[in-house]
């Protein structure tokens, strides 16, 4: 099984969950049409949740999404021991795949199955201790919130701040486990200008 969860959605669109894995010009979505050809026998899923920052905001914090997910793994997922989990998350989505396993090692009685299937852990540019101070998606975010009205709040933003103490902790606690899953991260290590505002790196 392949489960995809994407990041924070700073311009609010609808249909984040899909997009994030869809390629912009020749709208190849990655999931559907590519690990379908190369894992026929696999289940593939994309896993949505609400990650605006700005118009239409939840006010759900970051556990509850990784509760969420842990609860769609048992809905879609009958009980099948052996059958690995293989977790995609970009950005924020990472933080959720991770508190959503620590969740679930401790509450064996609803979700221990998902501990045990878990094998694979794929990181893209995701802020295991918070990004830096001028990253981009924060910048963009900063930016909407001037032209929006809506002040729900919510930890998805202040998770990206860097060494916060959400992430600190879930970077610690995930540390005593890291033995247990092959993992591959991903990030960028060049510098990007953004219209000439400052210079910042992504994460």
């Amino acid at each position: 099984s392949f489960v995809f969860v994407h990041g924070l959605n700073p311009s609010g669109r609808e249909n984040h969950p899909f997009e994030t894995w869809t390629h912009a010009e020749s709208r190849i979505q990655w999931p559907r049409d590519f690990l379908g050809a190369d894992f026929p026998n696999a289940r593939v899923w994309i896993f949505g949740y609400n990650s605006k920052v700005t118009r239409g905001v939840s006010a759900a914090r970051i556990s509850d999404h990784a509760n969420n997910l842990l609860r769609f793994l048992r809905q879609k997922r009958p009980v099948r021991i052996g059958i690995p989990i293989i977790f995609l998350g970009h950005s924020l989505g990472g933080l959720v795949i991770k508190k959503a396993l620590l969740i679930a090692r401790s509450n064996p009685d609803n979700d221990l199955e998902t501990w045990n299937a878990a094998r694979g852990l794929v990181f893209f540019g995701t802020p295991h201790r918070g990004g830096n101070t001028g990253t981009l998606e924060e910048f963009g975010v900063r930016l909407a919130k001037l032209f929006a009205n809506d002040s729900t709040a919510n930890d998805l933003l202040m998770c990206l701040k860097p060494n916060s103490l959400f992430t600190q902790d879930s970077a610690e606690t995930f540390s005593q486990h890291l033995n247990k899953f092959e993992i591959l991260t991903f990030f960028e290590t060049r510098p990007t200008n953004f219209h000439g505002f400052s210079k910042v790196y992504m994460f």
